[in-house]
């Protein structure tokens, strides 16, 4: 069966058993119970979200000017255990400057599992699920990346990630 994973649903209120890479402080990834937003930079993208699963779910910022924010974590599987959780994007931005989100499975450098959570010009997406079937038994890493395409408006846009869970089958 699957490894007990360290805090996969952020209910510590943190990254605990996380790796974060935030490249600009003002844009670093963060843990909260609820974010919303109807201020002067997204005037055309009113959101609000709560946590679907718990209290707490992390929100990944994608950085500034081009850049890419990301946290993973590593963990062990067996053939047909499932990583699975939700996942859901907000918009700051419009084309051609659209930016972009992931969820992703890796093995080693290997990418056996990506679904974009993106979308376009001011717009936001709402918690939709995300699950892959494990394979073969293995060390994985689960990765939520957010990226601010082609240009460095600021604040960018963000992935929202809660309980990336394995279950056993």
């Amino acid at each position: 069966g699957a490894a007990a994973r360290v805090n996969p649903g952020f209910e510590t209120g943190t990254f605990d058993g996380w790796t974060v890479v935030g490249l600009e402080e003002h844009e670093f990834p963060f843990v909260t119970s609820h974010i919303d937003g109807d201020d002067e930079f997204n005037a055309f993208n009113p959101y609000s979200y709560d946590a679907p699963f718990g209290k707490y779910f992390a929100v990944i910022p994608g950085g500034y000017d081009n850049r890419t924010n990301y946290i993973t974590q590593k963990f062990s599987g067996d053939k047909g255990d499932i990583i699975s959780g939700k996942a859901a994007f907000v918009a700051i931005d419009y084309f051609p400057w659209d930016d972009s989100a992931k969820i992703e499975v890796l093995e080693g450098g290997t990418v056996l599992y990506q679904k974009s959570i993106s979308s376009t010009s001011d717009t936001s997406t709402p918690w939709s699920p995300f699950s892959y079937v494990l394979p073969h038994s293995g060390t994985f890493t689960i990765k939520a990346s957010s990226t601010n395409d082609y240009d460095a408006a600021c604040p960018s846009s963000f992935l929202l990630v809660d309980t990336a869970e394995v279950c056993t089958t």
